[in-house]
Order: structure tokens, then sequence, then C-alpha cells
């Protein structure tokens, strides 16, 4: 799931128009026109969140807060070995 597509929204009721995930802000970087959220989510993963300027949540570190995404920027991906090998390389022919 791209940073920028996932949005913070504060401690309360669990919201309910989109997938949502518990966590505490851990980290907030101002990046010029943007910022950088570390979310520890309650598992204990770190999501990374990138709020545009004109959308900035009120979140801070140490904030209860709800990571929060539509369905449709989710991808699922199969567990298991993350490693991608490289083709054989193909031999190279001798004139």
């Amino acid at each position: 799931m791209r940073p920028e597509r996932i949005r913070i929204q504060p401690d309360g009721p669990r919201p309910s128009s989109v997938n949502s995930v518990p966590g505490m802000g851990c980290a907030a970087h101002l990046l010029g026109n943007s910022r950088k959220v570390e979310v520890r989510l309650d598992d204990g993963t770190i999501a990374l969140v990138r709020e545009s300027a004109g959308a900035l949540s009120t979140a801070n570190v140490d904030d209860r807060v709800w990571f929060t995404f539509h369905p449709d920027d989710a991808a699922i991906l199969e567990s298991g070995d993350s490693h991608v090998s490289a083709p054989d390389p193909v031999p190279s022919a001798s004139h």
C-alpha cells in the first residue's frame, strides 16, 4: 500500500467507512510540503503514512490514532520467501 493512500484519524469510535487499524503515532518528520508519520499498530508493526500539506492530520507522537485506508488501495501479497531470484544468464554465442 502506498504511504500517501493511507490516512490517520484521531482516536475515538472505529471509523466505519474505511478499513481501520488502531495504533499510536511514534514519529513525525516534516518534509517540505509533506509530513511522514510512523504509526506503531497495536500488533507492533510500524506503518508509514505520508501526508500532503493540504491534508495533514492532527496526530502527534504518542497519540492514539486509527490507521485507515480504502480497500481499493490495498494489495494482497503472497507470504513466504520474499527473495526474487534473477533468471539464469543466457550463454553467449561464440563466433
